[in-house]
């Protein structure tokens, strides 16, 4: 957590329970899926990791830890720029003590396995093609970090042609990654580098976009991102001023105030430290 804190901070000092069905909303040659109550073949990696087989069953369980990491490893690495991995970057990070056989039988067998579980799933292929290995994920299959991914692609591409925000796909978005940070209870090494960039990318993202005059007079929106971005962290500075600030003007001071006491009460359990700004600061 201090990691991602302290990456957010150096990165901004710079430049100044939801669940799945398989109903689609389409966006050019892009489909979106919307959450719902149903969990059918839905693998869910904000708030906590869980999956649902094709019968609506919680699998999560069935998930080694072995499997449950090289499963994520290959998921992440498939999403993110589309690279997959290699056969020795999977035995470095997994079976880096043993010798080359012996990792390379181990990856073997594991992956076997991961196939025959991610079969209950839904349509998921693992393939291994051009020297590296990728995780498909079929039409059927709901991932949220996969459509977090495409909508935060979609609303930078829009930024970069100085087109509107398209307010469907940000409520898409902000219900999306509304169950907090990716992967709490998952702490490995790898892993960090994923946690940092989604940290980062969604509350830069959310925070400009909050910025915005199609956005900044919409209280109801407003109040939507930074209860998103304080799921993610409780203590950004940015978010809690612009909720008390919100508050204070629609003449809720008191709420205001408890609003900056919980942060307060959080910034110092975290940091060992008191904020150093007042409320009337925050208000001002």
């Amino acid at each position: 957590f201090f990691v991602i804190v302290y990456v957010y901070k150096k990165k901004k000092s710079k430049t100044t329970g939801v669940s799945m069905t398989i109903s689609k909303v389409e966006y050019g040659e892009q489909e979106i899926a919307k959450p719902s109550n149903r969990k059918i073949s839905a693998i869910l990696l904000l708030g906590g990791f869980q999956v649902f087989d094709k019968q609506g069953n919680n699998i999560t369980g069935e998930f080694t830890p072995t499997l449950k990491l090289l499963f994520l490893f290959l998921l992440l690495n498939s999403i993110k720029g589309g690279k997959g991995t290699t056969s020795q970057r999977l035995e470095e990070t997994f079976w880096f003590d043993m010798s080359k056989t012996s990792a390379a039988n181990n990856r073997s067998v594991n992956i076997r396995k991961l196939r025959l579980l991610a079969s209950k799933i839904g349509d998921i292929t693992i393939v291994h093609k051009n020297g590296y290995w990728f995780l498909e994920l079929g039409t059927n299959v709901t991932c949220d970090y996969y459509h977090i991914s495409a909508l935060l692609e979609d609303l930078k591409n829009r930024k970069q042609e100085n087109l509107s925000i398209d307010k469907e796909k940000l409520e898409l978005l902000l219900t999306w990654s509304s169950p907090g940070s990716l992967l709490p209870n998952i702490n490995i090494e790898w892993l960090d580098e994923y946690k940092s960039d989604y940290y980062v990318n969604i509350t830069d993202t959310l925070l400009e976009i909050a910025t915005l005059d199609s956005i900044k007079d919409d209280p109801r929106l407003l109040f939507r991102i930074v209860d998103v971005i304080l799921a993610i962290d409780c203590i950004d500075e940015d978010a809690i001023r612009l909720k008390c600030t919100l508050l204070y003007k629609m003449g809720h001071k008191g709420l205001s105030k408890q609003c900056y006491d919980k942060f307060c009460s959080d910034y110092e359990r975290i940091l060992n430290t008191p904020p150093e700004f007042s409320y009337e600061e925050f208000v001002r």
